[in-house]
This record gives structure tokens, C-alpha cells and sequence, in this order.
């Protein structure tokens, strides 16, 4: 799976964060995304939106505690 960036070096990302429960839910959904982006990168995961494609038609994503994601352009 190859992805290119863009002439801007600049592509689409999906940062995805675990919650356990809704106050965290709140707490993720009220970070800025660059603070978002360090909580996906040290709790979560990050992928390219053919990687996210494929982790969550293979179900790679689905567990026992809810995501919260966001797609970023970076």
C-alpha cells in the first residue's frame, strides 16, 4: 500500500485515540487537533486513509472500548 504526498508534502491522516468511558470521549473531542494529534500518536494509532481502510474492513479496529478519530490534512 503506497501513499503520496502531495506537492505540498502534505497528505490525509486518520489519529485515532482509545476512550474507556465519555469523560474521556469529552476531554479528546476538546483537544486542539496538534494536541490531539500528540494523544493519538502516544495512546493511539496513526494511519494513511488506505491503511485506516484496511484495518477497519479487517475489523483491526473494532475492541472493546470506543474510538475517537480525526481526519487531518498534514
Amino acid at each position: 500500500m503506497i501513499e503520496y504526498k502531495d506537492s505540498n508534502n502534505k497528505e490525509w491522516l486518520v489519529y485515532v485515540s482509545e476512550s474507556d468511558n465519555s469523560s474521556r470521549t469529552i476531554y479528546l473531542n476538546n483537544l486542539s487537533d496538534t494536541d490531539f494529534i500528540e494523544e493519538a500518536e502516544s495512546y493511539g494509532d496513526v494511519y494513511t486513509l488506505k491503511g485506516f481502510q484496511h484495518a477497519f474492513n479487517e475489523e483491526n479496529l473494532i475492541n472493546s472500548r470506543s474510538n475517537v478519530i480525526r481526519i487531518l490534512y498534514v
